[in-house]
């Protein structure tokens, strides 16, 4: 707060990225990474994406078993939420069928047959990754379990397991 003559100034905080913030969604069939801050409206960041299978849509997903408008999500200052837009399959978060749902980063959403994974701020590391096995390794140290590793980068349990027993002994 700053005061200038009898005119107070209240500077508007400045949004901190938390634990929870999700900065986007990642198309594990794709390998593409959908940044919410590059879907713009009048220079700003959209209050609500549109995700579905119609060119129209903010985030489009090329699968026939989603809907033309799939779902919305919803952004309230850091934190979004995802909900179903009537959709014919309907809309699947963490493999439980819902109408809507709060993401965190390691969320997996289902459009149609299409996985999204929310990313937060220190997830979108492995899309800088140099190379394959670097990708795997910090896929493996970020989820946690092996298992939804191979599933973040679409590789096998095994690649993910031997990228991070190499990466391991790079590192010592």
């Amino acid at each position: 707060m700053e005061q200038d003559g009898n005119t107070i100034i209240i500077q508007e905080p400045k949004l901190r990225l938390g634990r929870h913030t999700v900065i986007g969604l990642f198309n594990a069939s794709t390998k593409t990474l959908h940044r919410f801050d590059q879907c713009l409206m009048e220079g700003q960041p959209k209050r609500i994406l549109i995700i579905g299978r119609s060119k129209d849509c903010d985030i489009q997903v090329l699968d026939r078993a989603a809907s033309l408008i799939h779902c919305n999500i919803c952004r309230e200052g850091d934190r979004h939420t995802v909900l179903d837009a009537q959709s014919t399959n309907g809309l699947y978060v963490n493999d439980i069928r819902v109408t809507s749902a709060k993401l965190m980063p390691g969320t997996w959403i289902l459009v149609g047959d299409t996985e999204l994974i929310a990313v937060g701020p220190d997830e979108a590391i492995p899309f800088m990754a140099r190379n394959e096995r670097s990708l795997l390794a910090k896929a493996a140290s970020i989820y946690g379990s092996l298992r939804r590793a191979a599933r973040f980068v679409g590789r096998s349990h095994t690649a993910v397991a031997n990228a991070k027993r190499h990466h391991g002994d790079q590192s010592r």
